[in-house]
C-alpha cells in the first residue's frame, strides 16, 4: 500500500491534538453520557488508581487527569458523529499494531496513528467507528488522559513532529508503507 498526501499525518496528529487536549480539561459530560464503571473499552495504565482524585470533569481541577468514569462519558457516540456507527473497543477491521516512522523526528505522529496509547497515558478509552454510507469503512479511534505534565510533553513532541514533518512523511506498519 502506498499513498502519496502529506495531509493524512497531518489531520492525525490534530486529532490526535485535539484527543488529547479533551481529556485534559474539565467540561460538562454532556446529554446522553452514562454514568458508572467504565465497559471493555477503556484501559487503564498499569499501577494507576482507577478512583483517583477529582479528576477534570464538572467541579474537577482541570490539571488532574481524567478518571477512567469521566473519560468513558467523554468519549465518542453515534450521537456524536452522522453517518458512522460508534462502539465500544476498536474497530475489528482496523489495523493493529504501531507504525513505525522513516525519520525519527516524525515518530509522534507515527506513535499517534497507532493502536497502543502513549506509555504515560493515565487512562485510555478505545472506540471504533464505522461508515453507515460506505460498508467496510472502518478506524478506531482512542481518547486518552494524562498528567498535565505528560500531556504538555506529549503536546510539544507532536507539534515539534508536525512541523518537522508536516509535509509527509513515509509510516511503515506490518510490512506496509504509507507516505
Amino acid at each position: 500500500m502506498r499513498a502519496k498526501t502529506g495531509e493524512i499525518p497531518a489531520l492525525g496528529a490534530v486529532c490526535a491534538l485535539l484527543l488529547t487536549t479533551a481529556a485534559c480539561t474539565s467540561g460538562d459530560d454532556g446529554p446522553g453520557r452514562s454514568q458508572g464503571a467504565p465497559p471493555s473499552g477503556t484501559s487503564t495504565a498499569p499501577g494507576t488508581p482507577t478512583d483517583g482524585g477529582k479528576g477534570g470533569g464538572p467541579g474537577g481541577d482541570a490539571s488532574v487527569p481524567l478518571t477512567a468514569p469521566e473519560l468513558e462519558r467523554a468519549a465518542l457516540t453515534t450521537k456524536d458523529l452522522t453517518g458512522f456507527q460508534v462502539s465500544t473497543g476498536k474497530s475489528a477491521l482496523a489495523a493493529s499494531g504501531q507504525p513505525t516512522a522513516d525519520k525519527a523526528r516524525c515518530r509522534p505522529l507515527a506513535d499517534a496513528m497507532g493502536a497502543a496509547p502513549d506509555g504515560h497515558a493515565r487512562h485510555t478509552v478505545d472506540r471504533g467507528l464505522g461508515s453507515l454510507d460506505d460498508l467496510g469503512l472502518a478506524i478506531s479511534a482512542s481518547l486518552s488522559s494524562y498528567s498535565e505534565t505528560d500531556a504538555k510533553k506529549l503536546m510539544d513532541g507532536l507539534e515539534a513532529a508536525l512541523d518537522a514533518c508536516g509535509g509527509g512523511f513515509e509510516a511503515t506498519l506490518d510490512g506496509r508503507g504509507a507516505s
